[in-house]
């Protein structure tokens, strides 16, 4: 395992971290994290890949974990620049330093969302998405969205404006978040338009996507409901050569999965393997 830095395009450093360096398989696979998720949540399973033979490559956004400026508030950081920036320089490094290496992409929540904001998503044979979805609130579970409404109506604008930065961990939700960050997931969440009205105002790549994808939704997942997981294959990701799993955690012999589980090490039996099979198919 070694940690090194990335310049992105704008001259800002991210930080990277590779797995298997040695390994011989000449494949690599590019881990995008969830919003508020650090790389190092990823390790153990970037490390089960490593040893089945790929060189894998994790990394953090500027704002979050390792990527993190000394002081967050009022840093800027958009959605456009994860994709467009970060996700750009890990997958330009992996181009330029393994040019014959064939390369996958294995995409958590907003790490699959965001493909289709980049022309990054080309270098990539196949991609897999993990709670990736069509974040719009009528998509979430009724029971549901009394919470959800709480949190980007009210909690988001307010601690944002307070901490000039917003503290996902004060509501569970993850590591602090640039401002910026924060804004954009409200408008995934609150505005019809979703991931498509964002990228509209930005960078709209997704009718180019056609390679192999596997959707894959937790059917416990209250983030990424099956519904809008269905909608994101359907309406965001029209073009691409489609598999859509949708895992029942009782299937599995698993209580519950939820949102983050499925990349813990306690459903590594279960459930690792999966994306494995379907880019080794």
């Amino acid at each position: 395992m070694k940690t090194f830095p990335v310049k992105t395009s704008d001259g800002y450093t991210i930080t990277a971290t590779a797995f298997g360096e040695q390994n011989a398989t000449n494949k690599i696979i590019v881990i995008s994290s969830a919003i508020g998720v650090k790389q190092v949540f990823y390790a153990k399973y970037a490390t089960y890949l490593a040893n089945k033979g790929y060189l894998v490559f994790t990394y953090d956004y500027r704002g979050i974990g390792e990527s993190k400026p000394s002081k967050l508030k009022n840093f800027s950081a958009h959605f456009i620049d994860w994709a467009d920036k970060d996700f750009m320089a890990i997958t330009q490094y992996t181009e330029e330093f393994y040019p014959n290496h064939e390369k996958f992409l294995i995409g958590h929540s907003i790490g699959g969302i965001m493909i289709g904001l980049t022309r990054a998503y080309k270098v990539y044979s196949k991609i897999v998405t993990i709670g990736s979805q069509y974040g719009y609130i009528k998509n979430f579970h009724q029971k549901d969205k009394p919470k959800v409404n709480f949190f980007f109506r009210a909690a988001i604008p307010i601690l944002s404006t307070f901490y000039g930065y917003f503290p996902s961990q004060k509501v569970g939700m993850g590591e602090p978040i640039p401002n910026g960050i924060a804004s954009d997931w409200r408008k995934l969440i609150l505005k019809e338009a979703s991931i498509l009205g964002y990228a509209n105002e930005t960078q709209n790549l997704y009718d180019e996507i056609t390679q192999p994808i596997l959707i894959i939704s937790l059917d416990d997942d209250f983030m990424a409901t099956p519904k809008s997981v269905d909608l994101f294959a359907e309406l965001v990701l029209k073009n691409a050569k489609k598999k859509r799993l949708n895992i029942i955690p009782k299937e599995y012999g698993l209580d519950k999965i939820g949102h983050l589980d499925f990349f813990r090490e306690k459903n590594k039996e279960q459930l690792w393997q999966i994306p494995l099979e379907f880019l080794e198919e």
